[in-house]
């Protein structure tokens, strides 16, 4: 069993260090594994710890040569691509599963080791994430009935606070021993299976979304949070949603959360 451990790194530098014990932890859980960062213009010295990172860890560094836009899902989601392409252009062999982890504070807590060993061994997933105590990523969860972005209905904290009470009470509920069943989760770490992924990229505009949602998922949702049809002033959506959708599509991706807390 081989991985990939991918990132995003902007402006991390006093997480770097925490995160970078979770990730040794992580290591013996595989044969082998390839750190693979995608870093963007920072304002410290994230990419100074990263470097020295390597004198400890098999790592590659992708140094984004293009300007930064002024969407910052856009800037993330051009560097989840970069990391993809990296990856499936090395395709080395033997190497099933792929990593996406923030680096930030996010996954900066000490990490439960049991929680994803025991997640490694099941075969009834395809995507994997993981409950929190304060299930915080209600951007990219999308869950029957609330599928269509949060914010994009016109009070996106209400339906914020909706959801986290719904997500909580369903994880909270979820028979012993089964993953919960979703259409898109992240909550800052998940782990991947490679061949359900192939062909698949990350988007961030909400229009691609729409354009492979069922028809009735948009209203579904407005009804669920009793508001308007969703607002358009924006084309601003979590690229994790697009991701997790087209896998479903295309390859019949299982997407799965786990109940138990990983942080």
């Amino acid at each position: 069993m081989k991985t990939y451990i991918c990132g995003c790194a902007k402006s991390c530098e006093k997480y770097i260090d925490d995160v970078f014990k979770n990730i040794d932890k992580i290591i013996p859980l595989f044969e082998d594994y390839l750190i693979v960062i995608a870093f963007d213009k920072s304002d410290d010295k994230t990419l100074r710890k990263l470097c020295d990172m390597k004198r400890k860890y098999k790592i590659e560094i992708i140094i984004n040569p293009m300007p930064l836009t002024n969407i910052r899902v856009e800037n993330i989601c051009n560097a989840r691509n970069q990391l993809l392409q990296f990856i499936r252009s090395k395709n080395l062999s033997g190497f099933e599963y792929s990593i996406m982890m923030d680096l930030d504070d996010v996954c900066s807590s000490p990490i439960n080791v049991p929680v994803l060993f025991n997640a490694l061994k099941r075969d009834d997933w395809d995507a994997i994430s993981f409950n929190r105590n304060d299930y915080y990523d209600i951007w990219a969860l999308s869950t029957k009935p609330y599928i269509f972005s949060c914010w994009h209905f016109p009070n996106g904290f209400e339906a914020v606070k909706k959801i986290k009470q719904f997500i909580k009470k369903e994880l909270d509920e979820c028979e012993p021993g089964k993953l919960y069943e979703c259409i898109s989760a992240f909550n800052g770490f998940a782990i991947y299976r490679m061949s359900a992924f192939q062909g698949v990229s990350y988007e961030w505009n909400v229009n691609k979304n729409i354009e492979i949602m069922q028809h009735d998922w948009i209203a579904l949702t407005a009804r669920a949070l009793c508001q308007p049809i969703g607002k358009r002033d924006c084309d601003d959506d979590c690229e994790h949603r697009y991701f997790h959708m087209k896998a479903a599509i295309v390859n019949g991706a299982r997407i799965r959360i786990s109940p138990e807390i990983l942080f």
